[in-house]
């Protein structure tokens, strides 16, 4: 467990300890909320539209001068499916294994002339989708805004640890090659003791990723005929992003890599008083 996390879970403990016991309650208000918002940031480059839905339940304890808010929620992000192919120049191993490379090479000679090595448009696609959906914890203070012009409206802020899952997939068949003199695009052959074949690479994989991630958020809200409430939220968010590298368009042994992304989420909520 990382340091912010630790940081962030001792925040939300100590929180809850010291404001329970300021105003005796024997149930608080219990909501059900549905959510959607705009992701912004760096996280927003692995989001198709930005968008992103969820909901959960809330339960508020009056306090003095405010409320202290606790939240489950689980959020869905839009992730992506798209094709990822790297069209252009390759590399290839000659009658090698590509996962453990010792010859490699960005051209290819066919005995007498040499020729760039590239990746066959029509012959090769990488496609490739990732989603991120997870739990959530929020703990959080709300309270009047103190202006006149603002009676009805709340001002609500607090911090959140988030369970997120990262799920990514990869299809894939790059078929590296070369246009000869006649600019036909030929694949390059390869002998091994199975008999000759064509040179390709080719991928099915999944990869999932779990971390527990803290956040903040901040926004206002107000109240409708004592059911229905509506907020508008600012909320921090980070997600880890994978992503895959094949030895066609790195010279190197296939891998995957992952980076963590940070990012705003401006959402709306809709809370419904059980």
């Amino acid at each position: 467990m990382t340091t912010r996390v630790r940081i962030a879970a001792f925040s939300l403990a100590l929180a809850v300890g010291l404001a329970l016991p300021a105003k005796a309650q024997s149930f608080p208000d219990i909501s059900f909320k549905i959510r959607a918002g705009n992701l912004s940031g760096p996280v927003s480059k692995d989001s198709l539209g930005n968008r992103t839905t969820g909901f959960g339940v809330e339960a508020a304890f009056p306090l003095s001068k405010g409320r202290l808010t606790t939240e489950i929620t689980y959020d869905v992000f839009n992730g992506y499916r798209r094709d990822t192919t790297q069209y252009g120049s390759a590399f290839y191993a000659a009658n090698q294994d590509p996962w453990n490379p010792t010859g490699i090479t960005r051209t290819y000679s066919d005995g007498t002339n040499s020729f760039p090595v590239v990746i066959g448009p029509e012959m090769s696609l990488q496609g490739e989708s990732m989603t991120f959906k997870g739990f959530g914890l929020k703990v959080g203070y709300q309270a009047p805004l103190p202006f006149s012009w603002a009676e009805g409206w709340d001002w609500q802020a607090g911090l959140s640890l988030d369970y997120r899952q990262t799920h990514h997939e990869i299809f894939m068949t790059l078929t590296p090659g070369y246009y000869d003199s006649t600019h036909t695009f030929q694949v390059i052959p390869r002998t091994s003791g199975y008999g000759d074949w064509y040179y390709y690479e080719g991928a099915n994989y999944s990869k999932d990723v779990k971390k527990v991630q803290p956040g903040a958020y901040a926004g206002v809200s107000r109240t409708f005929s004592d059911i229905f409430r509506l907020e508008l939220n600012l909320r921090e968010t980070t997600f880890n992003g994978i992503y895959y590298h094949p030895f066609s368009t790195t010279g190197a042994a296939p891998r995957y890599s992952e980076s963590t992304k940070n990012g705003l989420v401006l959402e709306v909520a809709l809370g419904v008083r059980l």
